[in-house]
């Protein structure tokens, strides 16, 4: 947690930043000296818990900025990755102008406020329950944008997160923090999930 916070006053020196949530929070500490937007918090309604789910999310890889073409599938367990310039992300995917889609289901670990946050370079859409909840669908540098959402403890939302890279270094990190309950951290493996069989 104190790593991310250094990183957060970092990246808000050098990166654009934007925070997104229903009213201002404290900002002291953990995000010190960076400007806050004001925006509502999303108010979800779980997605059903009876559904025969593998750990991880189902991630399609696209040599394709749009994600057209066929996609490489594979499980991934977190989305927690950083590719340096000329690295492919996967075996048949180039390492510029390729896009990724995440899908599957999100596990609240705390009932109340949390906040989500995407640090991405280059652009995301992340949609929570089939609604676009947070947009940065441009080329970028490093960039974090967050959303306060109120979360039931346990219950599963849907997740559906899509990502491109054009050019030079790739970064796309899924965070989350409850003010309440827990330090800002990568979402972990233990949280996420995918239908069975929906990739290889």
């Amino acid at each position: 947690a104190e790593a991310f916070a250094t990183d957060l006053q970092r990246w808000s020196r050098g990166d654009r930043l934007h925070l997104r949530w229903k009213k201002q929070v404290g900002v002291a500490g953990l995000l010190a000296g960076v400007v806050a937007v004001t925006a509502g918090i999303a108010h979800l309604v779980a997605s059903e818990t009876s559904e025969d789910l593998s750990p991880g999310l189902s991630a399609e890889y696209f040599n394709d900025p749009l994600m057209r073409g066929e996609a490489v599938k594979r499980t991934d367990p977190q989305i927690n990755f950083a590719w340096p310039d000329n690295h492919a992300p996967i075996p048949g995917v180039g390492s510029e102008r390729f896009s990724v889609r995440w899908t599957g289901k999100l596990r609240a670990a705390h009932s109340g406020p949390t906040r989500l946050c995407v640090r991405s370079d280059d652009g995301f859409r992340l949609w929570l329950n089939h609604k676009l909840t947070l947009d940065e669908w441009e080329q970028h540098s490093p960039t974090i944008v967050c959303g306060h959402f109120d979360f039931n403890r346990g219950q599963l939302y849907d997740l559906k997160l899509e990502y491109y890279q054009e050019m030079a270094d790739a970064i796309i990190e899924l965070w989350w923090e409850s003010p309440l309950h827990s330090p800002p951290q990568i979402v972990p493996a233990k949280n996420l999930f995918s239908a069975k069989g929906r990739s290889q």
